[in-house]
């Protein structure tokens, strides 16, 4: 049996910043990596076959997920002088930056293969950290206070997203310094937290059992309870989200074709840099969104419950998916990204608060909490690897391709502006498809909510 936490004290706000403020790391690495750089590093080292390596890469990103549960269970049990979780979160840190030297370094010698193998190094690190960071909070949170935490959370995520695409779509900067940006906000985060999140060392734990960390993947009704239904509504919330990975390419290849030579706010940029430009101003709109409802939705959901504002969350996704399925001219997309960040964010924000609230075990926080994670694995995994062909097959044979175009060969769409005569580009066909795909898993992420017995 593992020895119970110390009670917990109401922290207060500062130090609620303090212990949340990886989230802003999270933020910054996993918003702009799968919208901004990972698509920009498709398009120059895969450029025959951007679509499905990008939903590799993506679910690259996924797999590194996996370690989440094993190092949340040896957390759990860890009697380091500086507690359970500040020695994974600190390791965690170290890895994830020699995973950003090895992308910078493959990326600047034109190696693809090392590229992706230090993408996974990176995302491990990155988990690992993340492991830990998450069970710090139910170790030094009260769950009175849970709500407010989560807010904080998502508050700090939307920053650190809408920092990166700042960064990067607005201020020209290149994609190859963003390795350095992100290995910056590793450890300026992680020693934040680290100095100020003061774990009692835990002195007594049970064994490491090798068959233990393997149940440690297993989740399900009879193990976890209502746990295991938040597990899924998880999953299927980020298969349904992985749609906005493609959002640069449906901007390249749909929307800005539309807007004629010159859209709007687009003054003063140059064309090839559109879909990049417009992909960050989108979502820098969208987190703009996540920050102004999340710190009000934690509260409120800490007094109503936690699934009414799951329901408007997938409300409100289904409805932006619909008007972009019609593929609207680029001021309704500028419009409507608000509604998306807002919706994301209502999500982002009960999440991890509902996830608490399940637990089978306050003891074993980190543990579930890190199964928790696994779901974001499979959903940022399949859905990319569902969605990423699905775009590939459909958006090549609209444009009258054939299965020799799909399985080999590059077709180039009428030249718009934004693109070479040779580069692969999709037809609408292929667009509607992800996102009716992306309209399924958030109904089904809404329709499993309704069998979690909390409220």
């Amino acid at each position: 049996m593992i020895a119970e936490p110390l009670e917990r004290p109401s922290p207060t706000l500062p130090q609620l910043l303090a212990y949340t403020s990886f989230s802003l790391t999270a933020g910054l690495v996993f918003g702009s990596m799968g919208l901004i750089v990972l698509p920009a590093e498709v398009l120059v080292m895969w450029p025959e076959t951007q679509a499905a390596t990008l939903g590799v890469l993506l679910a690259l990103t996924g797999i590194s997920q996996l370690i989440a549960p094993a190092v949340g269970y040896l957390s759990d049990r860890c009697t380091h002088p500086l507690g359970r979780r500040r020695p994974y979160l600190l390791a965690g840190g170290a890895v994830s930056l020699l995973g950003l030297l090895g992308m910078r370094v493959a990326r600047d010698g034109a190696l693809p293969k090392s590229y992706a193998g230090s993408l996974l190094v990176c995302m491990l690190g990155m988990n690992c950290s993340y492991a830990g960071f998450t069970g710090l909070l139910p170790d030094l949170v009260p769950e009175c206070m849970m709500g407010k935490a989560s807010g904080l959370m998502a508050v700090l995520n939307a920053v650190g997203a809408a920092l990166s695409f700042y960064l990067l779509g607005f201020t020209g900067i290149d994609v190859r310094y963003s390795y350095s940006l992100y290995g910056a906000a590793v450890i300026a985060t992680i020693g934040v937290t680290a100095v100020f999140a003061n774990e009692a060392p835990l002195l007594k734990a049970s064994p490491v059992v090798g068959s233990e960390i393997l149940r440690s993947f297993y989740v399900s009704m009879a193990t976890h309870g209502g746990f295991a239904i938040v597990f899924w509504i998880r999953c299927t919330y980020y298969m349904g989200i992985s749609v906005l990975s493609f959002m640069i390419l449906f901007l390249r290849d749909v929307i800005l074709p539309i807007s004629g030579d010159d859209p709007i706010f687009g003054n003063g940029v140059e064309p090839s840099r559109w879909p990049t430009y417009y992909t960050s101003m989108i979502a820098l709109i969208g987190q703009l969104g996540a920050v102004s409802i999340a710190v009000p939705i934690g509260r409120l959901s800490d007094r109503d419950g936690r699934k009414p504002y799951i329901y408007l969350a997938c409300g409100m996704m289904v409805l932006v998916y619909l008007i972009f399925a019609f593929s609207p001219p680029l001021s309704v997309i500028l419009a409507i990204a608000f509604m998306y960040g807002m919706g994301n964010g209502s999500f982002l924000t009960v999440d991890y608060a509902l996830a608490v609230d399940t637990l089978p075990d306050k003891a074993n926080a980190a543990q579930d909490l890190g199964l928790w994670g696994v779901a974001a694995f499979i959903g940022s995994s399949f859905g990319p690897l569902i969605l990423g062909p699905l775009l590939h097959v459909i958006g090549i044979l609209s444009l009258g391709g054939t299965l020799d175009d799909v399985f080999g060969k590059t077709i180039a769409a009428p030249n718009n502006g934004n693109s070479t005569d040779h580069e692969l580009q999709y037809g609408p066909a292929g667009y509607r498809a992800i996102l009716v795909m992306g309209i399924v898993f958030v109904s089904i992420t809404a329709h499993m909510l309704k069998f979690v017995d909390k409220r």
